[in-house]
């Protein structure tokens, strides 16, 4: 797979912090093709997957609250991975881009 990592947040005195991010990705013909979210609390050494993304239409905006994923620590990592099963990519498109990552810290909960 090809991974984009994020640098290590410290998130552990944060109770409310969130991650936002635009995504594209297509895959054509759809197949086994997927574009991986993940988080980490301890540095990249495991993963979690917070979407795993078979096709979509256009950019898509997606928001998290980090804690409803994981415990948060002084470690945490975001990583964007592009899989192609197969390695077949000569006959097939596999394309996934990644703007606008956010992570911020806030000082009241959203409802």
């Amino acid at each position: 797979p090809t991974r984009l990592r994020s640098p290590t947040y410290n998130l552990a005195a944060t109770s409310n912090a969130f991650v936002s991010y635009a995504r594209w990705f297509t895959n054509v013909p759809a197949d086994t093709d997927r574009l991986s979210v993940q988080i980490s609390r301890n540095g990249g050494a495991t993963w979690t997957t917070y979407e795993n993304i078979a096709d979509s239409v256009g950019w898509n905006v997606s928001r998290f609250k980090v804690s409803d994923l994981a415990v948060l620590s002084s470690s945490m990592r975001f990583r964007f991975a592009v899989s192609d099963p197969g390695n077949n990519s000569r006959t097939r498109i596999c394309s996934g881009w990644r703007s606008s990552f956010r992570s911020r810290r806030l000082s009241t909960a959203f409802s």
